[in-house]
């Protein structure tokens, strides 16, 4: 299934035992929801009074089990079940809003573990914005996409109730329901495709907005000399105004296939009344409790259609926070061992034909620099920002590993299993 990767990322944040407590209450939830539907059945046979014996499968499997049916009964029955469902929903609500915080908060956490242990070379081949808006807006989008997940779930075992119920009143019509149901699931899966594909596009006009207002902060100074501001503010407002066309046409996307649903689910129950009566001949009460399971069926259908355009929705973004926390940890830096003796220097530091790559898009921070630095020396590097001293510095540091040349100690490469010792005998105040 297309949805299961995605899915296994973010059920590995919750621990398995909270997840099957709150598959429990969902399943109980259901079930007296399935049930409280059937009390029905002999309920309207007992108020409409048809007097013609027991006919209905609930009330020949009440009779042969020796329970009552009397009105009072079953509606004091009927209230018990409406209760403990409640109850049950409240608990499993609770349970899945605890869950949401605790998988977006372990999703951000393990991210930002990866990425401050990942080299800095890789970091600066990077766009911050990009990552500070996985780590902020769009981990909260996937803690909502979770919470979603969940009440699909909850709406799927209480739709399978439903179904139960229905098939055990009248498998025929049950299965006349079904067909329609999957004919209109089919129609709608162009709205789900939609979803999804509006959910990259959202991630991403995130990301340039995050970007536009970052650049613009940081170089204030120079907006401000250039007299630049309304060129800079209009340019966060075109990103802004992008960001917001994704997110209402995903609200539109989802509205018009919430109205297409309701429709087809009232065209179906239509079909479905128009069987019993004209085809099948369904007994009254029986068909009054039927048409009362599949309102509530159609409903869940609805449900199902938008929390699944949410869920799909939020798919983009799961990938990209983990196409992020596996980059990172694909370019972890080594582990320091304890052991090593710093490296001293005698003659010379130098770097040879280093060159650093930039962001995507962006030249080289360094290409094809030479150096060599004489120890005992005091050296100034001078130059406009961003001409690569602090990347220089890095560098020699070794806090960056060059693309291509090398630094090198008194004639000798600094190689990965040298590298820890030599960063242990440098000093870098930023």
């Amino acid at each position: 299934m297309a949805l299961s990767p995605q899915i296994g990322i973010v059920l590995r944040l919750v621990p398995a035992r909270r997840i099957a407590a709150l598959g429990a209450l969902m399943v109980a939830s259901g079930l007296t929801d399935g049930v409280g539907l059937l009390l029905l059945v002999p309920l309207i046979e007992s108020l409409l009074a048809s007097g013609g014996g027991i006919t209905s499968p609930v009330s020949t499997a009440m009779a042969s089990l020796g329970l009552p049916q009397a009105p009072e009964l079953l509606l004091g029955g009927f209230i018990v079940l409406i209760a403990l469902r409640v109850t049950l929903q409240y608990l499993r609500e609770v349970m899945a809003q605890r869950m949401q915080l605790d998988a977006a908060d372990r999703l951000r956490e393990r991210c930002v573990h990866a990425l401050l242990g990942a080299e800095l070379g890789w970091h600066q081949t990077q766009r911050r914005a990009d990552q500070i808006s996985l780590l902020t807006v769009e981990t909260r989008r996937v803690g909502a996409g979770l919470q979603m997940l969940v009440s699909l779930a909850a709406t799927v075992i209480s739709g399978l109730a439903f179904l139960a119920a229905a098939l055990w009143l009248s498998p025929g019509l049950t299965t006349l329901a079904v067909a329609f149901g999957g004919v209109t699931f089919a129609v709608l899966r162009s709205y789900r495709a939609r979803a999804r594909a509006l959910g990259s596009e959202q991630s991403q006009a995130s990301a340039e907005v995050m970007s536009v207002v970052g650049d613009s902060l940081a170089g204030l100074r120079l907006i401000r000399s250039l007299g630049a501001e309304d060129r800079s503010a209009a340019r966060i407002a075109a990103r802004t105004r992008a960001l917001r066309g994704s997110q209402q046409a995903f609200t539109e996307a989802t509205a018009r296939a919430r109205a297409l649903a309701t429709l087809m689910a009232a065209m179906g129950l239509s079909l479905f009344v128009w069987t019993g009566l004209r085809v099948l001949s369904t007994e009254p009460a029986v068909l009054l409790a039927l048409v009362a399971v599949f309102a509530r069926i159609t409903s869940a259908f609805t449900q199902v259609q938008s929390q699944l355009a949410t869920w799909l929705h939020t798919l983009p973004v799961i990938e990209r926070i983990d196409a992020l926390r596996q980059g990172a940890l694909d370019h972890a830096a080594p582990e320091a061992p304890q052991t090593l003796d710093p490296l001293r220097p005698v003659r010379s530091i130098a770097v040879r034909d280093v060159t650093v790559a930039g962001a995507p898009g962006q030249p080289p921070r360094l290409d094809g620099v030479n150096l060599v630095l004489d120890v005992g020396s005091v050296t100034l590097l001078t130059g406009p920002s961003g001409a690569g001293k602090s990347t220089l510095a890095d560098v020699i540091g070794a806090l960056i590993v060059p693309g291509s040349g090398a630094l090198l100690v008194d004639g000798t490469p600094i190689t990965p299993e040298t590298r820890r010792a030599w960063m242990r005998s440098v000093s870098y105040i930023p």
